[in-house]
């Protein structure tokens, strides 16, 4: 993944989110779906403060350890998207477990 894609894209982000789009009743006259290209405030700022986040690690990567190359996708968060995952099931499926709900799953 090239840092210049990261830094363009990190750019665009918000004239795309800003731009003009078609009213909804002229966008369903014309037979097109959707809401007209635009993210949600809270699905700009999370892209953004990604993009943003993988650029910063990744420059201080290069700064202060010089590697050859890094693989990008070791920044995931999958293991620990499916052990909270876990936890909301065994809080009944709570999607807002507490922190207690927590420690008391971990305990079983």
């Amino acid at each position: 993944m090239s840092m210049v894609f990261l830094n363009k894209f990190c750019d665009c982000l918000v004239p795309w989110n800003n731009k003009s789009v078609l009213p909804l009743e002229k966008r369903k006259e014309l037979g097109l779906q959707g809401k007209g290209g635009k993210l949600s405030k809270e699905t700009q700022f999370a892209l953004q403060f990604t993009t943003k986040s993988l650029i910063g690690i990744v420059n201080h990567i290069f700064k202060e350890h010089t590697p050859e190359y890094i693989f990008s996708d070791k920044f995931q968060a999958d293991s620990l998207e499916a052990r909270f995952g876990q936890f909301r099931q065994m809080s009944g499926g709570n999607y807002n477990a507490s922190c207690l709900q927590i420690f008391e799953s971990e305990k079983s």
